[in-house]
């Protein structure tokens, strides 16, 4: 087990499989909900958010540099996104989706890009209807409100105009204005929209699943002409036609939510980071106490996003320890110099590198922990759990000043 941390602070390797906190779970998203509502404002002075609702991880990316604000700041904001969509269940439509854009673009570059272009016009009014209607956490039990949101949901019309154009180029259709799909007074015919879309996507099963638990005709018409009532744990229409329990309905609810915040992060996401960030979101190394194979081994922890943009960690070409009287200053390859304190067990660990010249390191990827079990990563920017498996890497040392 790691025995010191830059930070000063215990380091415990993460459970891989531990259950899902939710209190845990609700308070990231939370923070996350704040955190976007206040971008979304434009950043006010006057209602930046406290330190304790910060996400953790957001002022390591914001203070990383040189050169690395903004952009890695957006690298782990929209790594969020799809984070916290898998926490609910939702992991597999944000991969799916991703391999829906990566196919279609590959086929239709150009046509993509016009497809960006012309959507992007109305992100702003999107982002603000998105802000109006989120809601990190829901009251139990069905109320008028709650089916009130749904319907205000179903009616925003960029996630449903994005996908079906999208499907219209994925068809070779390159005409995107959507005239087909209106009326004679240029309405959107929602409901023909949603049909058109799933059987364009039956080839991405794990989308048409959450868009078709999202978009539900008969129940966004029923709440929309005010025509249902509730009865205990149920929906019901005043024809008795339509009956929706409180599970099928908050998973609709959800699921449209999920939809909505898919269409933001792909806009987001669609300047790729470049791999020169990769050597970024270092949150924290540890020493071992014991040797691997040998050698002297160190464990770096680094946020998931920065971690998956290299995998092979090109950027760690050699590790450099420079020893100031009672300081330590870490520089792994190209990525910001790491400060922790000197102690005479570290002094030895130290010696041992040198002599050698060689360090066995085990890069873990990390992101916010919720879960359970008190297997984490503590460091000053909050509490942080291991993802996947660890990669382990030979690289050259040098100790000056020892």
């Amino acid at each position: 087990m790691p025995w010191e941390l830059m930070s000063t602070v215990v380091v415990r390797t993460a459970g891989l499989n531990a259950s899902i906190d939710e209190s845990k779970r609700l308070e990231l998203a939370r923070r996350f909900f704040l955190h976007e509502a206040w971008v979304q404002s434009g950043c006010p002075l006057d209602s930046t958010p406290a330190d304790a609702d910060i996400v953790p991880g957001y002022s390591l990316v914001s203070s990383q540099k040189p050169g690395a604000y903004p952009s890695a700041y957006r690298v782990y904001r929209d790594s969020l996104v799809p984070f916290l969509a898998e926490s609910r269940g939702y992991g597999d439509f944000y991969h799916k989706l991703e391999m829906l854009i990566e196919d279609t673009k590959r086929k239709h570059p150009e046509e993509m890009e016009r497809l960006w272009a012309a959507d992007d016009l109305d992100m702003a009014k999107f982002r603000k209807q998105w802000t109006n209607l989120f809601d990190p956490v829901w009251p139990p039990g069905l109320t008028h409100a709650t089916c009130f949101k749904y319907q205000q949901k179903y009616e925003v019309e960029l996630p449903l105009v994005f996908f079906a154009q999208l499907c219209q180029i994925k068809r070779d259709n390159t005409d995107l204005s959507m005239s087909s799909f209106r009326d004679r007074t240029g309405k959107l015919r929602k409901g023909v929209v949603v049909d058109y879309i799933l059987e364009a996507l039956k080839g991405y099963p794990a989308v048409v699943f959450v868009l078709g638990d999202a978009y539900q005709a008969r129940l966004r018409n029923t709440i929309g002409h005010n025509e249902y009532s509730l009865v205990g744990n149920e929906i019901r229409s005043l024809d008795g036609r339509t009956v929706v329990r409180a599970d099928e309905f908050f998973r609709a609810l959800l699921a449209l939510q999920e939809v909505q915040n898919a269409v933001i992060w792909l806009f987001h996401r669609q300047s790729h980071p470049s791999i020169e960030l990769a050597r970024f979101g270092i949150l924290s190394i540890g020493f071992m106490r014991d040797q691997v194979q040998g050698l002297p081994a160190m464990h770096i922890f680094q946020l998931e996003p920065f971690r998956r943009l290299d995998e092979r960690a090109s950027w760690l070409t050699e590790i450099q320890f420079e020893v100031l009287n009672s300081a330590l200053a870490t520089t792994l390859g190209s990525a910001p110099i790491q400060q922790g304190s000197l102690n005479e067990d570290l002094c030895s660990w130290l010696t041992r590198a040198n002599n050698v010249g060689r360090i066995h390191c085990e890069l873990i990827a990390a992101m916010p922990c919720f879960h359970t079990e008190k297997h984490f990563i503590q460091t000053p920017w909050g509490e942080f759990c291991q993802r996947g498996s660890a990669t382990s890497l030979v690289v050259p040392a040098k100790v000056t000043g020892l």
